[in-house]
């Protein structure tokens, strides 16, 4: 879950990056079936305790962190199967093409190139989410 919790925290960060007239947007979470209170928690506690680490070592104020409470979100997640959302399909089909780019393939993943679909994605990765990826694709590790 220390994913998540990255995400609630890039969520709101990125507010910070955004124009003014963006600041305004709010949220709404789509999530898969499963963890379902452990993902409300963390979406609830970012509302209040949210903290969001300097990228460049220290705020303005010499603290590594500040706490930027979460208040785009207008809900609770909504949870979902994922076989009754193209949404959460194509998120699985994401996160498998990233997962088959990381290890070394089998000879089923390698004989149908699974391996080296997430190239593809690329051009379509949000780069700005961590600049510390080693690969250059914005991919948030924990």
């Amino acid at each position: 879950m220390a994913a998540c919790r990255a995400i609630a925290q890039r969520v709101e960060c990125s507010r910070l990056q955004k124009r003014s007239s963006e600041q305004d947007s709010q949220i709404l979470v789509i999530a898969d079936e499963g963890k379902e209170e452990e993902l409300r928690r963390i979406a609830r506690r970012s509302k209040v305790w949210n903290p969001i680490g300097s990228q460049f070592g220290t705020w303005g104020d010499g603290s590594s962190w500040k706490n930027i409470p979460n208040d785009r979100l207008i809900e609770d997640p909504f949870f979902k199967p994922s076989h009754q959302s193209y949404f959460l399909q194509a998120a699985d089909f994401v996160s498998f093409a990233l997962l088959k780019s990381e290890v070394a393939p089998t000879a089923h993943v390698a004989k149908y190139g699974l391996d080296k679909v997430y190239v593809d994605l690329a051009p379509v990765c949000a780069k700005e989410a961590s600049r510390k990826d080693p690969r250059g694709l914005g991919i948030v590790r924990t």
